[in-house]
């Protein structure tokens, strides 16, 4: 409805109002449409502010408030006259009472009017969003949800742990246990670092693995991806430099933009991070901090050699650089597990300049949203200030459930459970690759555990090649957002952890003739680099 509509209609009710107010004179037809002309004008002369291309009603308030003085200024006026037309007796001077009544609703009509008018227009006044929040952009992953809503589109996509291999009937006795025996902590609000209990035991698990550490060394966390964001919270100025692998996992990306940070980008191999270009890197633009996935790298499944990690220690030490060690799928070895932590390698003074993150995500159960981190005493203090702004602490709840999971000794066999179920998929997904695509270019490592395959196609777009591929009934994640630079174009990341063995067959001979089919010619490629 249009604002000359809005007035229309208002002032007509108003008239009909009035005369039923003023039933002494029952005025109809010409009389009527008459009064209604009479309010009309009044109220157009008080809302031309609103009829031109001029500010919002929101945003002039004075207005506003000069529009309802002058109603009820009219009120008092035409009171007035009314008055003294009854005094003097004069026929010529007399106020009808409907023309009386009318001026008594004018306040009314006027403000109903201004709120119409402020209904009618949309303000041109935005959010004015925070620099942060302006920096972020959608996580490619995300985006993608609303394609595999489709029955039809296999996802290769997501890297999701499956219920399959996750202990669920051990997690619903752990569950109980923790209605039963601490039902009190559970639910109600508990300590910042987290549960002490489960503290000492994650300790006691990475004391096993030579990384010594005591319950007052972590801090746990509602998922491995708020450790990512607290550290960048505490540690990141706007401008700061930030170095990162060469792809990395995006969720960290958006973690360093949101924080203004500049991100430099260093190259990997099959070995994980190029220490030796990290060197040139830190000379060239001294990072503040350096975030590297060292085992079975998200996206690339890489591992980072033995005989890199202490060079890399010696350089952060230094240099001053701080490491930010993501080891979220350390564990998901399928034969041999990786070398031993960065964390667990450093001498006293190195581990000043290391933070250690982990997770119980993939190794136990995403929906707990439970992860760690070991830092140094220096960075601890303002981590657990991050952390009580953020959200106070972890789901107690979820913290219960996990203590009592693994106080009864059920880890470790849901550990053994997991690695299989994963490695038999990425074998089904090997010899997929090798099956479906054995004719097209392309380049994939052999992986040794993680829930990925990274696929090098030299002549593909997989930007392009993403829509088609949606089209033949497959998703997959293109291999440009995992890269700080924007290059990577021609890669693509493949999930074989939720997926059933079938679908990943089926899933590759999609993809294998959504390639085929492609349109090379309209693939505009972005230079690449690993």
């Amino acid at each position: 409805m249009t604002v000359a509509e809005r007035i229309h209609g208002d002032a007509t009710a108003e008239v009909q109002v009035a005369r039923s107010i003023g039933r002494e004179q029952r005025t109809t037809g010409p009389a009527l449409e008459a009064d209604r002309r009479a309010v009309v004008d009044r109220h157009q002369k008080r809302t031309d502010f609103v009829m031109h291309e001029g500010p919002p009603i929101g945003a002039n308030a004075g207005i506003v408030r000069a529009a309802a003085d002058g109603a009820q200024q009219q009120v008092r006026e035409n009171s007035a006259q009314h008055a003294r037309a009854r005094a003097n007796q004069a026929p010529s001077a007399a106020v009808s009472p409907s023309t009386a009544n009318l001026s008594s609703v004018l306040v009314l009509t006027s403000r109903r009017i201004i709120v119409n008018m402020a209904k009618a227009r949309p303000s041109p006044n935005r959010l004015r969003l925070s620099a942060a929040t302006s920096r972020v952009q959608s996580s490619a992953i995300r985006d993608l949800f609303g394609l595999l809503s489709r029955p039809e589109v296999i996802s290769l996509a997501g890297g999701f742990p499956c219920v399959d291999a996750i202990d669920v009937d051990g997690l619903r006795d752990a569950a109980a246990r923790a209605m039963r025996k601490s039902a009190a902590q559970a639910l109600l609000y508990g300590s910042v670092q987290g549960h002490q209990p489960l503290r000492e035991l994650i300790a006691e698990r990475c004391r096993g693995y030579g990384t010594q550490l005591q319950a007052p060394d972590l801090l746990i966390t509602s998922g491995s991806q708020q450790g990512i964001d607290l550290v960048a919270r505490t540690m990141i100025d706007p401008g700061d430099t930030v170095a990162v692998e060469a792809p990395t996992y995006l969720g960290a990306l958006q973690a360093f933009q949101a924080q203004g940070a500049k991100l430099v980008s260093v190259p990997t191999d099959a070995d994980g991070l190029d220490v030796v270009a990290l060197e040139r890197i830190i000379e060239q633009h001294r990072p503040k901090l350096l975030y590297l996935i060292p085992n079975f790298a998200n996206p690339t499944g890489a591992v980072l050699a033995l005989r890199r990690r202490k060079p890399l220690l010696d350089l952060a030490q230094r240099y001053g650089v701080l490491l930010v060690e993501d080891d979220a799928y350390g564990e998901l070895y399928f034969r041999d597990p990786p070398p031993p932590s960065l964390l667990s390698l450093a001498t006293d003074d190195e581990r000043e300049w290391v933070v250690h993150l982990s997770s119980f995500s993939k190794i136990l159960a995403p929906g707990l949203r439970l992860a760690w981190i070991a830092a140094p005493a220096a960075l601890m203090r303002h981590l657990w200030l991050a952390k009580q702004i953020s959200d106070t602490h972890a789901s107690a709840t979820a913290q219960l459930v996990a203590f009592h999971f693994l106080n009864a000794g059920s880890l470790e066999p849901a550990l053994s459970r997991a690695r299989g179920y994963y490695a038999k998929q990425a074998m089904v997904m090997q010899r997929s690759i090798g099956a479906e695509l054995g004719d097209i270019p392309l380049r994939a490592a052999l992986i040794r555990g993680g829930m990925f395959h990274w696929l090098e196609l030299p002549e593909v777009d997989t930007n392009a090649l993403l829509q088609q591929a949606v089209q033949a009934g497959v998703a997959f994640v293109p291999g440009a957002p995992f890269f700080a630079d924007g290059t990577g174009s021609n890669y693509l990341r493949l999930s074989f952890a939720s997926a059933t063995a079938d679908q990943i067959g089926e899933g590759m001979r999609r993809l294998a003739q959504a390639i085929r089919t492609h349109d090379r010619r309209a693939s505009v490629l972005q230079p690449t680099r690993r």
